[in-house]
């Protein structure tokens, strides 16, 4: 593959009638270069084509990529919009992804950050979901996340909470919000 090149590759699973997404592409490349696809910081193919039979097709898109965030991290905690908190969020799996401990410290800040909102929205609520299954913990440093949080309840008298998951991190929905 290295000698065609991932957009040939790409292109020629695509001819096969595949419907591959551009992830795919990413994926590629990623895998010639021995990185992760979210890792190829330089790497921006602005355009997509290929010809058949005389037949031209051309693509032009932009690219955005989710390091292009990672310099803009105190902006991103400030923002009210919740697609800050999940590239916040997948930022960290990326910046803690061979460190654990890092990875619960990270953790436990963006769950601080959503838990900190005045208001317990559904978005809110639903970002504190997703924060409590990305990014991933080994099941040891998992449980110790959850008595963190519980001792943190406990001193700001908060009542005991247990979701689905036997976690503390998401408040109860109210009838409104179910």
């Amino acid at each position: 593959m290295e000698k065609i090149g991932s957009i040939e590759a790409y292109r020629i699973i695509r001819l096969h009638g595949f419907n591959a997404s551009l992830n795919l592409l990413y994926a590629l490349e990623g895998a010639i270069r021995d990185l992760h696809w979210t890792a190829l910081t330089g790497w921006r193919p602005g355009e997509f084509g290929y010809s058949v039979f005389g037949s031209e097709m051309k693509l032009r898109f932009p690219v955005v990529k989710l390091p292009d965030f990672s310099k803009d991290e105190r902006r991103l905690r400030r923002r009210d919009n919740p697609f800050a908190v999940v590239t916040l969020a997948h930022l960290k799996a990326l910046e803690t992804r061979r460190s654990p401990s890092a990875r619960m410290k990270a953790k436990l800040g963006l769950i601080r950050l959503l838990r900190e909102r005045k208001e317990m929205r559904r978005d809110v609520i639903d970002l504190l979901r997703f924060i409590d299954w990305e990014p991933p913990l080994p099941q040891n440093m998992e449980l110790k996340l959850r008595e963190t949080i519980e001792e943190e309840d406990k001193e700001m008298g908060k009542p005991a909470n247990r979701s689905t998951r036997s976690s503390n991190i998401c408040p109860p929905l109210s009838e409104d919000e179910q």
